[in-house]
């Protein structure tokens, strides 16, 4: 069977397909991995992720090549991305003050790019924010190393979910019934633009540059009906 081993010592048969699951935290990110039974930590510098910003997207780049498999183009690793406590602001919705703690929680927010999402428990309705940016560049940098970013939740969808009790500990057995469930749960996702996913500035201009363009059977009649009406023209006058 063939291995490879990535620089943190994980190893990874690369003939399987492999689902990643990278929870998010302030100061680092965990990777849990579909063949192992323990998440790996990574570290990110200050200088690479702080105040939840992304500060240095290159160093992210090459941080990455330490906890993702080299590109496969046959295999496409399907990745969720788990955002911790830490990088949300949540607020519970009152009845008929909804739009009033929706308002003041982004206002409160640290971060410009605000995306939300509402997750029912029981008779309560939780508002949860985070920065956009923050997990878009981290998309975005996992599909240069052609992984698929299927969703991106906050932390608590596990409880929503229940796909962790009270007191229970996150594991690997949980991410599994998180991939199980994905289908289930996509409505609570955080909004994601895929950097493989033409923007529909692009496809705009695209379909407008097609209705532009003009044939060629178009061009090369065009052209021989030019030429027979000069042609007609120059005998014309001979006469």
């Amino acid at each position: 069977m063939e291995y490879l081993r990535l620089n943190h010592g994980t190893m990874f048969h690369n003939r399987l397909l492999m689902n990643i699951l990278v929870f998010i935290q302030r100061r680092s990110l965990l990777f849990y991995y579909s063949n192992r039974n323990q998440p790996v930590q990574c570290i990110v510098p200050e200088t690479v992720m702080n105040d939840l910003e992304i500060l240095n997207e290159q160093e992210l780049h090459e941080l990455f090549k330490r906890y993702i498999p080299p590109k496969d183009p046959k295999v496409q690793t399907q990745v969720i991305l788990l955002l911790s406590d830490d990088v949300c602001f949540s607020s519970w919705l009152e009845a008929g003050k909804e739009e009033q703690v929706k308002k003041t929680t982004v206002e409160n927010a640290p971060f410009a790019r605000i995306e939300s999402v509402t997750i029912p428990f029981d008779q309560h309705m939780l508002y949860i924010i985070t920065n956009q940016d923050l997990y878009g560049i981290i998309g975005h940098e996992l599909e240069t190393y052609n992984c698929s970013i299927i969703g991106i939740y906050p932390w608590v969808i596990a409880k929503y979910g229940k796909l962790l009790n009270d007191g229970g500990v996150f594991d690997s057995t949980v991410v599994k019934k998180i991939f199980e469930a994905h289908s289930h749960l996509k409505a609570y996702s955080f909004s994601y633009l895929s950097s493989q996913t033409p923007s529909i500035i692009d496809t705009q201009n695209k379909t407008e540059q097609a209705k532009k363009s003009i044939p060629t059977g178009w061009i090369i009649f065009i052209l021989f009906t030019f030429l027979y009406i000069v042609a007609m023209f120059f005998i014309f006058i001979r006469k």
